[in-house]
Formats: structure tokens, C-alpha cells, sequence
């Protein structure tokens, strides 16, 4: 019943499930031959990661064994955290090229507007001598 209901945790590796896995089924079925044993714990591990969209993408994979679907699933875990970082890194690129932008924006207009004051202070000169 543990090794069935056998959830991961948050924070828990995928490595330490598949260990606990590879216990409980030693435990469960030590009678079952070790390929017999090492195909059902990995529909154990699979159900275990708690995420039917991670299982499934390791299920499509069709791995036979224990060690196979750890590797896998160390695998898509791997490229799902680099994919993370790439989109959050072009993110604050994004973040800072409009900061950048906005600086130049506002340095352009204080000289357009310090520009605008010297017309109008010459235009009141000229008036004046006039």
C-alpha cells in the first residue's frame, strides 16, 4: 500500500524517489524476478512524480526500466529548468532595453526642452530691442 500511494515530495530529488521506489519494491515483491520487479516499479515511479503532465511526457518515452525513466525524467527535468532560465534571462533583458530606452527618452526631451527655453528667451530679447 506505501509503495502504491508513494507520492514525491516538494523539494524532494528525483534521484531520492527512485531510490525509495527501488526499496519499497524490493520490500513489496521479493519474490518477483528482478526484470519483473525493476517493469513495475517504474509505473510506481512514474505515478510517484505527482504530475500527470511530467508522467505523461516520460510515459510517451516508453521506458522499460527503473533506471530508464530516472534518466529520462533527470533529463526533461533538466531542459524544462534551462528552458526557465533562458526565458526569465531574455526577460530581464527585455526589462532592461526599456529602462535603457526610457533614460535616453527622458535625456532627449530635457534637451529639447532646455533647447525650447533659450528660443524663447532669445524671442524675448529680440522683442525687447524692437
Amino acid at each position: 500500500m506505501e509503495l502504491r500511494l508513494r507520492r514525491r515530495q516538494p523539494g524532494e530529488t528525483l534521484s531520492a524517489l527512485h531510490r525509495d521506489i527501488r526499496r519499497l519494491m524490493a520490500l513489496a515483491h521479493p519474490s518477483l524476478p528482478e526484470e519483473a520487479r525493476d517493469t513495475i516499479a517504474t509505473d510506481y515511479y512514474i505515478d510517484g512524480l505527482d504530475d500527470p503532465d511530467f508522467a505523461l511526457k516520460i510515459r510517451e518515452r516508453n521506458p522499460v526500466f527503473l533506471d530508464d525513466a530516472l534518466r529520462i525524467s533527470l533529463q526533461l527535468e533538466a531542459w524544462a529548468r534551462d528552458s526557465k532560465r533562458n526565458r526569465d534571462v531574455a526577460n530581464k533583458t527585455k526589462v532592461r532595453s526599456a529602462s535603457f530606452l526610457s533614460d535616453n527618452v527622458d535625456k532627449r526631451l530635457t534637451r529639447i526642452e532646455n533647447h525650447l527655453q533659450k528660443c524663447v528667451e532669445s524671442l524675448a530679447n529680440v522683442a525687447q530691442l524692437s
